[in-house]
């Protein structure tokens, strides 16, 4: 359905409201420090370019002219197939390793760590695709079906971004690691002098998605309703099956202690 799909105007725009959203000081404490924001560069892609917003220029890429001048925009031609379910999403990550090919050379795998940045979809598939999961019931209580809901997930993914730069794993850092693993040998070999390090666990991704479920779903209380509302019935949706899962948990563990109960009784 998409595979010649060309980015219109509109689908561009939609993508730099995202990002002005981003900014907004109503987010205020939400992304407060505004240096961490910067530091994120978006794309977008369709069948024939990709799209790059960044604060920094790259060299050898011809720039594009934007009314949206807080930002530098790159026009790159590509010849990756991409399908419908491309389409289909943002990610806080490259999602297509041919990406990199034609990229500036700022983005490579391991810069994913530095400086991390966000991916995705055109505005007009995305919504489309999305409408076509609800209405053929592959994804029935699907929330992102709307502009607001676009806008909201490109919110979601910056608050990904924003946090894994706020709460770096510790295995991220070398000089603590070295420290950490120093203070380790000297513990077991009962080196008196050792101090106990004061130890930080890595951040897990569960935290991470659940700060970016919490800046979006702020982020609609004050922007988007629909997409509010739409959260709520998918999340009380997902609920209620999380309830059905759970009392079929229940009734196995039942069935389950009655075979022990009878193994037991049985001569």
């Amino acid at each position: 359905m998409f595979e010649n799909y060309l980015a219109s105007f509109q689908d561009l725009k939609a993508v730099e409201n995202g990002l002005l959203f981003a900014w907004n000081k109503k987010f205020y404490p939400t992304f407060s420090n505004k240096r961490l924001i910067e530091k994120i560069p978006i794309i977008s892609f369709d069948s024939k370019f990709l799209y790059v917003w960044s604060k920094q220029k790259f060299s050898g890429f011809k720039q594009e002219i934007t009314d949206f001048n807080q930002y530098h925009l790159f026009k790159i031609p590509h010849s990756i197939h991409l399908i419908d379910s491309d389409y289909s999403y943002w990610v806080a990550a490259i999602p297509k390793k041919e990406f990199y090919k034609y990229l500036p050379k700022f983005f490579t795998i391991k810069s994913q760590q530095i400086s991390p940045r966000i991916c995705g979809s055109p505005l007009t598939p995305f919504i489309k695709i999305h409408q076509k999961m609800k209405e053929t019931k592959e994804y029935p209580y699907d929330a992102y079906t709307t502009k607001e809901s676009y806008l909201a997930t490109i919110v979601h993914e910056f608050a990904h971004c924003y946090f894994e730069q706020q709460f770096s794993s510790w295995h991220g850092v070398k000089s603590y690691n070295l420290k950490l693993i120093q203070n380790a040998i000297e513990l077991y070999e009962k080196n008196k002098n050792s101090c106990l390090p004061k130890i930080q666990l890595p951040v897990s991704n569960s935290i991470s998605e659940l700060f970016a479920f919490c800046a979006e779903y702020s982020a609609a209380k004050i922007l988007w309703p629909t997409h509010l509302k739409n959260i709520d019935y998918f999340v009380a949706e997902k609920l209620k099956q999380l309830i059905k899962k759970e009392k079929t948990k229940i009734s196995i563990w039942k069935h389950l202690s009655s075979m022990k109960t009878a193994i037991v009784l049985l001569p």
